[in-house]
């Protein structure tokens, strides 16, 4: 047996036949937030003996120590939905003395309350102030942790460890393969610290873009929340407008940290080109919800897809299959939570608060049936783990579908027309001609050479509006026979104006990253025009 431990970002692997376990339980979840929480409660609910280690005091996660009290897009159903509905019964009995009204949010330390509540009535042994500084192995099989806490150190084995740091931090400690940020320079999303703020009598979370921060490096961490402190939202010159912060959330809102390298791995590429897994756990469902403001220095697919072809609102469900869960080559060991298999493209849509719920519970039943049938997860049968899921609704088909997300209504619900991929040439024509052009771009970038001459057709003979998007659809699929419309376009746009629509910053936009990519001699004058100026 093998002791994996970390020190200045290296592995140390030390002889550890001599260690004694002194507890043995048949899983071990790591960290309690977003889906650990609900890793462990579904665990022992499985009938397995669960041990919970958490280095914070409380479980939640964002949602409570996080003070993000609302969801965000992400789907219905599953366990996460009955510590919901418990909450929303007596959330108004409990906190209406305080004279603040939480109008659909959830109470932070009142959903803490729940889930504890929840993990104690089922048999969670819940360890708080708890760090996990070493991984027993023996071979490529995690069988236990070594962890400390008030009390002292502890050797604890496991048949399964749920990872659920947030950061895969115990799979890096582990040895998996794990992967970081962007390519261009390994940047993540930008973080927000949230506060509770009393605005009209009313508490909600509020929240700005901190900037970036990378939480697997303790010193550009601590830098950048005491310089978030110091930003002017929190060093006002007064609070005496009605508006003030009772609380600033003790946990930082991390979107995009360290992610394991899985069995399987989900890409915006595949998603963009159809290839989808057909035996999903649950389906995400959010949009590029990046954060980001430098698009420049994100992939060529996040340019393409959220700008050139506007699809930045298309909110869309994305299957996550079981081997984003398992860390590639590894056993005994599992992944949930933001840092499951995903690329860096698709993990700001792969985070949302109900999604990481349910892979928690997706995590707890892998875990439970491969127990159950003496197998490795990667042999767990989906057929098994699908009836699993389906009982709670964790895995609903009806979670497969896409929209537009294009506003809110009056009493804040946001508003979504559905969508789909489109094969039909004249529904894509129509599409195209419409105010919503992007689903018409990309489902004939899908299509491929099939439309080419259609397209050609439609920008030699169509309107104004179908002209310019046949030229940027055929320029997305490296045809350059719309090249004037783009140079038009481009031109439109850099040559600024105050009354300038954001249709035709976009437009221009693209048709500048179309120009480079179809390597336009002819366009270097009037972008050296535009830089001059």
């Amino acid at each position: 047996m093998i002791l994996c431990t970390k020190y200045n970002d290296q592995i140390i692997k030390t002889t550890a036949d001599n260690d004694v376990f002194e507890e043995n339980y048949d899983v071990i979840v790591a960290g309690l937030g977003t889906a650990g929480s609900i890793a462990a409660i579904c665990a022992v609910e499985y009938g397995l003996s669960v041990l919970a280690l958490e280095a914070g005091e409380m479980m939640g996660g964002t949602a409570t120590a996080g003070c993000v009290l609302g969801y965000y897009c992400g789907n219905s159903g599953g366990r996460y939905e009955d510590v919901d509905e418990i909450i929303n019964r007596t959330d108004k009995d409990l906190f209406c003395t305080v004279n603040h009204i939480f109008t659909d949010h959830i109470h932070p330390w009142h959903k803490a309350l729940v889930l504890e509540s929840e993990a104690i009535k089922a048999g969670v042994d819940i360890r708080y102030q708890a760090w996990t500084f070493g991984v027993y192995m023996e071979g490529n099989r995690v069988v236990g942790l070594k962890w400390k806490d008030e009390k002292g150190i502890h050797n604890t084995k496991a048949k399964y460890v749920i990872d659920c740091t947030g950061d895969a931090a115990i799979c890096a400690i582990a040895g998996c393969e794990t992967a970081y940020g962007r390519e261009f320079d390994g940047k993540t999303q930008p973080f927000s610290l949230c506060t509770l703020l009393v605005k009209g009598g009313n508490l909600n979370s509020y929240y700005v873009d901190n900037g970036y921060i990378d939480p697997c490096n303790a010193e550009n961490f601590t830098w950048e929340i005491l310089n978030t402190y110091t930003q002017k939202m929190f060093l006002r010159d007064n609070f005496r407008d009605g508006h003030y912060y009772p609380v600033i959330a003790p946990l930082a809102g991390i979107r995009e940290g360290r992610r394991i390298i899985g069995e399987e791995n989900v890409t915006l590429k595949d998603f963009a080109e159809g290839k989808l897994t057909e035996e999903p756990l649950f389906y995400a469902y959010s949009h590029i919800d990046t954060h980001g403001i430098e698009h420049a220095f994100e992939s060529k697919l996040y340019v393409e897809w959220c700008i050139v072809a506007r699809l930045k609102m298309l909110v869309f469900a994305v299957p996550i299959p079981k081997g984003a869960l398992i860390p590639k080559g590894y056993k005994g060991i599992l992944a949930a939570g933001r840092c499951i298999g995903v690329d860096h493209d698709i993990s700001s849509c792969v985070r949302m608060k109900r999604d990481m719920q349910k892979c928690g519970e997706a995590a707890s039943a892998v875990a439970y049936l491969s127990l159950l049938y003496n197998v490795d997860a990667v042999d767990v049968n989906y057929n098994d783990l699908a009836e699993l899921l389906k009982k709670s609704k964790c895995l609903d088909e009806n979670n497969n579908r896409m929209a537009f997300r294009i506003g809110e209504t009056s009493d804040g619900k946001k508003f979504d027309i559905p969508v789909k991929w489109l094969t039909d040439k004249n529904e894509i024509k129509k599409q195209l001609e419409s105010i919503m052009p992007g689903i018409g771009i990309w489902s004939a970038k899908r299509l491929g050479n099939a439309i080419t001459g259609d397209l050609r057709s439609w920008y030699d003979h169509g309107g104004e509006q179908l002209k310019k998007y046949s030229a940027v659809t055929l320029g997305l699929m490296g045809d350059n026979y719309g090249l004037e419309k783009l140079r038009e376009m481009a031109g439109k746009c850099l040559n600024i104006k105050e009354n300038m629509s954001m249709d035709d910053i976009f437009d221009g936009l693209g048709a500048v990253y179309l120009l480079g990519e179809l390597c336009d001699n002819d366009c270097v004058p009037l972008l050296e025009k535009s830089v001059s100026r």
